[in-house]
Formats: structure tokens, sequence, C-alpha cells
């Protein structure tokens, strides 16, 4: 067995996805020391100064060699290979952990290749497929009258779970303030909502985000169907130990379960937790 990070057409979502098979996902994970470039049908992921989102996986020794076929790697002779896979330091987001991981890494010129300035491949295909975005709400901004203080009126929404994840508070702010987080456990779900945003307004909650990495992810809505959605999730080098958060953004919170009907246990169960 081993861990293989993921960062382009092999995500969640994506084109070659279904080559990873039932292969253990370990959640969202990110390098770096990294840069992504477009390269046309796929991106290339080379050393340099910047961070990769992905997925982690532990995969056993039949899907790798189909992941080496893909990539154009040849273990006999590197020197032909379009990618080169090599072992690098990725970190999870759920924890933070550090885990040794393969990493596919382009072994060809990226001169005239355009650089993906998001270092996240599912929000750059998204944001280049369409003009608005789905942007889930887990924490505070589930409240429609706070979101709507920082960005606008957001007038289409839909109520969505991020499967496979939780609702926690150990997002480190100022002392003494604990924030919202999402955190992968493979069971379970978290709810959220999914707000129709323009880029312009995505732009203006950025700042509000800080310490947040945004990235695409896949959801479910409520009718069963997956959507992309944009998702703030802490970065690793953010996470604090879990916390009560300050009664103000509780309240926040609380009104926005309430708001969209939510059910209460996640919500309660990341609050005992915390206490």
């Amino acid at each position: 067995m081993a861990f293989v990070f993921v960062y382009g057409t092999l995500l969640q979502g994506l084109e070659r996805h279904q080559t990873l098979g039932n292969s253990e996902f370990l959640g969202p994970a990110i390098m770096g020391g990294a840069k992504l470039y477009d390269l046309g049908a796929y991106p290339g992921l080379v050393l340099g100064n910047g961070e990769v989102t992905g997925e982690l996986y532990r995969v056993d020794a039949q899907v790798l060699a189909a992941l080496d076929a893909i990539e154009g790697y040849h273990q006999q002779t590197p020197e032909k290979s379009l990618y080169l896979r090599t072992l690098h330091t990725v970190r999870l987001f759920a924890t933070g952990e550090s885990r040794e991981a393969y990493v596919y890494v382009f072994n060809g010129s990226v001169t005239h290749a355009k650089p993906i300035g998001v270092e996240d491949y599912r929000r750059y295909r998204l944001e280049n497929s369409s003009n608005s975005q789905w942007m889930l709400a887990y924490g505070s901004n589930l409240s429609t009258q706070r979101l709507e203080a920082r960005v606008g009126a957001c007038p289409r929404f839909q109520v969505a779970n991020l499967m496979g994840y939780e609702l926690v508070f150990n997002k480190r702010g100022d002392t003494p303030n604990v924030y919202a987080n999402t955190r992968y456990t493979g069971a379970g779900k978290c709810p959220g909502v999914a707000y129709e945003l323009t880029p312009e307004q995505l732009l203006a909650l950025d700042p509000y985000e800080r310490g947040y990495v945004r990235m695409a992810v896949p959801v479910r809505t409520l009718a069963g169907d997956t959507l992309l959605v944009q998702l703030y999730l802490t970065h690793p080098n953010d996470l604090c130990a879990e916390a009560a958060p300050q009664p103000e953004y509780e309240h926040h919170i609380t009104i926005g379960y309430k708001e969209h009907k939510l059910a209460l246990a996640p919500l309660v169960s990341a609050l005992a937790r915390a206490a």
C-alpha cells in the first residue's frame, strides 16, 4: 500500500477519478513548495513557491500501476516520463498531520503554460466554467442576514451536505475567539447552505475568511445530486484545540441552522465537544 496525493483530473468529480477505484480516501490535503500550470486537458505540478491543494489516498499496487500508466511514468527510464512519481510531504486539512506521499510532478517545460493562480485545480475549472459560483456556508455565514451584510444580496441558495465531514470549532482566531471549521472523518455529514455568489461577492468575502483556504469540493444536495461548490476550509497552520465559540458567533450559527431548518444535532455535537 502507498499514499498518493492527487491534484488534477483524478480528483473527485473529475474525469479520471474512477481510476482510483475503491482506494481509501483520507481527506483533503495540501502540499507546500509547489505550483500548478494549465497544460490544456490536465494540469502540471512543478516544484516552486506556493501551495497546491488536493486529495490524499491509500492505494494498492494495482491502482498505483494504473496511475503510473495514466501519468506516463516509466520507472525504469524516468527521463522519458511525462510525470515523475516522487515522494513529498503533504498535510491533511483535518488534523494538520504530515504524510509522505507519492506526487506526480510534471517532467516537462512550463515556460509557455498558464499558471493556475488559485492553486486548486477543481476550483480553477469551476471558475472557468461559470460566471457565478455556489459557496457552501457551514458556520456563521449560514445566516443569510450576516452573509448579505458582507457581500450583498444572495437570492439563490439551497441546502447541501458535505458527506464524510463534521462541524468542529477549531479554527484559531484572535484570543479568545475560535471559529467554525469542517473536518473530514469519513463518516456522517456536515450540513450547510450553498449560496450562489458572483466572483465579486466571493472576493468581498475572502477578507472575512482569513486563515481559511478557498477550494472546490463536491457536496450532495437534498435531491441527491452532486454539486461542486466553493468551500472555506481551515489551513492546517490555523488549526487549534476545539473550544467553545464566543456567544455572538454561536448566535449567528444558531440563527442559520433555524433559518434553513437544518437538523441541530451536528451543531449540538460540535458545541458539546468544544465545551
